[in-house]
């Protein structure tokens, strides 16, 4: 995201609403595996592209829940 931080849970959201609360994603960002880390450990995984065409499938998040935006693998990965 373009402005990475902590930020205060207001009222009820997603992981869609705070990544744009966040500055929205970057062009680097693999927006197909965004992580939620839910306050217990576990791990939830996101495909943001699916979720902006159908916000059903968009993940609430909580008080304590870490959001995590995985860069785009370069080509010269393997």
């Amino acid at each position: 995201v373009k402005s990475p931080n902590r930020y205060g849970y207001a009222s009820a959201t997603t992981v869609l609403k705070a990544i744009a609360a966040a500055g929205d994603f970057t062009d680097f960002a693999r927006k197909t595996k965004v992580m939620v880390v839910r306050s217990n450990g576990r791990i939830e995984t996101e495909n943001c592209i699916k979720a902006l065409q159908d916000p059903k499938i968009d993940l609430p998040v909580y008080p304590g829940d870490l959001i995590n935006v995985p860069r785009k693998k370069s080509p010269f990965q393997r």
